[in-house]
């Protein structure tokens, strides 16, 4: 695994990094912001502010909060100016002060996969990524008053985790920078994101009750390895909990597919992590296998009984 220790982070200073909240929370996350200023003057170089989620903003973090999702960052460039948006979730803010503050590293861990271009090529492909729904869902538009009824649920299935394949760089990446530069809030990171992963694998199969239950779990599965490519160094303990989390994901994915989709499920799992352990590669490689998994696992009506 390559390195992403850093001395300075002024080469990131030529985006605006905003972070972004309600009004209700904004004390809280100014207050947890200046706590890590002093923590780490590292983050002192960077060119930031703080801003109430308003408008379109607020739109999307009303639809992050209804899904109880943890904080999201993604670019948001006004007037040709380099901005980049976190929006800090409601259940953020139910999280002790050290985890919010392990958390908020994470997610400048993708700020700096971003604006140090790392990913750049891949996420140029992401586009074309979102149009393969339209591959995914091929068949089971055939049933078109059916489909109609299911395409917003199907759109979220799709993006929330077939899509995942191509974040899977992005969240390594994320988690190596803060293990590399903030080494004593990466046990944090680890445990905060098992808690996550376990909550949904535990549940999933409980909504879902069909081999559509095999993405979401796919999804999991990737994270943590993901995870586990990290885990020089880390608390016995947690290896533990992760080894044991996989476990689960897999056990649970035998009881809807037959052992010859699980070859080709640990297959695309291999694949997706050798892409994904520099760079290069990923930029290079990942998005023919997704698409090679997207063509592989096209929706049929029988995934639904």
């Amino acid at each position: 695994m390559f390195s992403l220790k850093v001395k300075t982070l002024v080469n990131l200073s030529s985006t605006f990094l905003m972070l972004s909240c309600r009004n209700e929370n904004y004390g809280t996350l100014v207050k947890d912001w200046n706590q890590l200023l002093d923590i780490y003057p590292i983050l002192c170089d960077l060119w930031f502010d703080f801003v109430e989620a308003r408008g379109k903003l607020k739109k999307s973090l009303d639809i992050l909060d209804k899904q109880g999702e943890m904080p999201y960052g993604e670019p948001h460039p006004v007037m040709d100016r380099d901005r980049y948006v976190i929006l800090f979730t409601q259940k953020f803010f139910e999280e002790q002060v050290e985890m919010r503050r392990a958390i908020t590293l994470h997610e400048l861990g993708h700020f700096y996969v971003y604006q140090t271009r790392m990913l750049k090529n891949l996420r140029l492909k992401w586009p074309a990524g979102r149009d393969m729904f339209e591959v995914f869902v091929s068949v089971v538009k055939q049933d078109p008053i059916w489909y109609n009824r299911s395409k917003e649920w199907l759109r979220r299935l799709y993006e929330g985790y077939v899509f995942d394949i191509l974040k899977i760089p992005g969240e390594i990446y994320a988690n190596l920078w803060v293990k590399e530069n903030f080494t004593n809030v990466f046990n944090l990171v680890v445990e905060g994101q098992l808690e996550q992963y376990e909550y949904l694998a535990k549940n999933i199969d409980t909504e879902i009750k069909t081999k559509i239950v095999k993405f979401p779990l796919f999804s999991i599965i990737l994270r943590l390895e993901g995870l586990f490519m990290l885990m020089n160094g880390v608390t016995k303990n947690v290896k533990g909990s992760l080894q044991q989390l996989l476990g689960l994901c897999w056990e649970k994915m035998s009881r809807f597919l037959l052992s010859k989709e699980i070859e080709v499920f640990e297959q695309t799992k291999q694949e997706v992590m050798r892409v994904s352990s520099s760079p290069q590669t990923a930029n290079k490689e990942l998005f023919d296998v997704f698409r090679k998994f997207v063509n592989g696992n096209i929706l049929k009506p029988a995934d639904f009984r």
